[in-house]
Formats: C-alpha cells, structure tokens, sequence
C-alpha cells in the first residue's frame, strides 16, 4: 500500500510497503456515538518505509474519549518516526527544534501519549527508555546506551536514567567520550519563558576499573541571551591514567594538558573535583567560563622535567584554576 502525505500546502514522500494488522474493539459505553469515537483501534507489526528508510515493526494502540484520546505503543522506533513527525508539523517549533538538535533514537516502550480533547495543548507523554542516543547540544552531554523512563509535558519532562553500560560525552568540555558502568541520574528540562533549561543534580557512574563520578549540571539556552552552564564532576579512587579523559582539554592551555598527562606517570586519585560554569558557545568571550579543579593523590611518580630527578612514593594536592597550577607536595622521594 501507498499513502501519499502532505503538510499544509507541501508535499511530503509518500509512506510505502505499509503493513499492519488491524483491528477494533468497541467498549459499549455510549451507543450514541458513532463506531469511530468509542471503543480501542489496534495495529500490531506496524511498519512501512519512508523517505528511504524502513520504520521496523511496532504495536500502537488508540482511545478516543469525550475528554481526552490516548495513544499507546510498544517497540515505538524514535529515530525513524521522528523525521515523519517532524515533517508534518506535529510538534510546536520549539519542540521541534529541539528534536532535530538533540537527534534522539532508540525504542519506546509502554509508551502512553494523553491528548486533551480542548485546545490547552496539555499533552502528557510517559514511557520506558531502552537503548536511546542523544546528540549533544549546546553544552548538553551527548548519551548512548541510555535505559530508563521518560515524562514529558507541554512545561519540560523527566528523565530517570538507569543503564548499565552507558557513553556519555561533553565535547565543549572534555576530550573523546566517557564509557560508564552503572549509570544513574535524573535529568529534567523546562521551557519558560523563552528559556529552555536542562539540569541535573543526581548523576552517578563507575569509570575505568575502579573509579567512582559523582556530579551535576545546569544548562541554560535561549534565543535572546547567552547560553550559561554550570558543571560539577567529583571523582574518587581514580588514577593517573584517566587524566587525560578528566582534564577539560577544550579549556586548559596545551602546554598544561600535555604537563598533566604526561609528566604524571603514576597516581592514585584519592578524590578529585571539577567545577565549571559561566557562558558557552561560539560566540563567548574569553574568560567567560570559569574552570577550576582540585585533587588529592598519593602513591605518585611525577616527572617535573627531563632535566631533574623523578618524585616517587609522592603525595599531595593538585590546584587547577583557569589554567594556573600549583602543586602541594606533603611528603615524596627523589635523588640528585
């Protein structure tokens, strides 16, 4: 089967090979209506391709109602539905901006869509997470592997993540992406007022082989102000070798980066912090974004430079602030 769509005046690619098995339920509580406003429609292994791309299959299930209609699925495919979607003018354009910035794919289950009968655009959005990936934007992380659930409504929405593996990435911040182990956090958006602001508070995972992240953030975009975040990422029982993935290379001065990650042979990072905040993007002046870091090793190899002896059995606290350094060394050995 085909089905030509369209948006207004504008014509969209057609939906092909269309399959589904359909069917009615009708639930006997008002016999004045017609068939069509009472009772359950259900297409099961719905798919068809579009715009040259095949939607695999799923079940979606509708309940129309005097008050509201409800739309529910299972095995929802986000990435391939969201361009149709998109193109036919479903969502307001802020959502819909957001949709292709943040680019989300995966699958949907139990995924349960309220739809006022009125024009209050009251919408209510619930559902399961499985394998979902988000693009970063604007200073958001970018995720992979996310599991967990999902609310969203016309104000914001909720995430509460829980994934045992996950990749996360902040490329404004740090270099290459971070694979995770035991991810949990809550992450909620609001749209008010022009603004649209994406926090946490919550976040947890355990990285490399032993190491334990804590931390938060706080993301604020809007079309006629600055984009302003605030990050806080805390480590414990780290080493030497996850330097390189925890320095926000994007911000420190090479010379410092390139110091830190190799000078720094051996450590372990009793406990480490980051914190960050202040204005983002391209347009950002210099200095615009404060980033400071803090951390305390023990059982420490440290090279200072070719020319002197190494530092070894060393111990202290690290002092990083908007590319300045100092070292506090409490105890160490090293030879002439």
């Amino acid at each position: 089967p085909y089905l030509q769509l369209g948006a207004g005046r504008q014509s969209l690619a057609p939906l092909e090979q269309i399959r589904a098995r359909f069917g009615w339920r009708r639930d006997g509580t008002d016999d004045l209506l017609p068939w069509y406003a009472t009772g359950e429609f259900h297409l099961s292994d719905l798919t068809w391709r579009w715009n040259g791309e095949t939607v695999p299959g799923f079940d979606l299930r509708f309940q129309p109602g005097p008050g509201a209609t409800a739309v529910i699925a299972d095995r929802f495919p986000v990435g391939p539905v969201r361009g149709l979607l998109r193109g036919l003018g479903v969502f307001s354009e802020r959502i819909s901006r957001a949709l292709d910035n943040y680019r989300p794919s995966g699958t949907l289950n139990r995924l349960l869509l309220r739809l006022p009968g009125d024009d209050s655009g009251n919408f209510r959005l619930t559902a399961d997470l499985r394998n979902m990936e988000v693009q970063a934007h604007g200073g958001a992380p970018s995720a992979k592997g996310l599991n967990g659930t999902l609310l969203v409504t016309r104000a914001g929405g909720l995430v509460q993540a829980d994934s045992p593996a996950l990749t996360v990435g902040f490329p404004r911040l740090f270099e290459g992406l971070w694979d995770v182990r035991n991810f949990t956090a809550d992450v909620a958006w609001r749209l008010e007022d022009g603004l649209i602001r994406v926090f946490s508070s919550d976040m947890a995972m355990d990285f490399g082989p032993s190491a334990r992240l804590t931390g938060a953030f706080d993301l604020s975009l809007g079309a006629e102000t600055e984009d302003q975040l605030g990050l806080r990422v805390s480590l414990a029982d780290g080493n030497a070798g996850m330097l390189a993935d925890l320095v926000p290379v994007k911000l420190v001065k090479p010379g410092l980066y390139n110091w830190l990650t190799t000078a720094i042979k051996e450590a372990d990072i009793v406990s480490g912090r980051y914190f960050g905040h202040g204005q983002i993007g391209s347009g950002s002046p210099p200095g615009s974004f404060v980033s400071s870091m803090v951390y305390d090793f023990e059982n420490s190899t440290v090279e200072y430079d070719k020319r002197w002896p190494e530092v070894t059995a060393a111990a202290g606290r690290v002092f990083i602030h908007q590319g300045q350094t100092r070292i506090d060394l409490d105890s160490g050995q090293t030879g002439g």
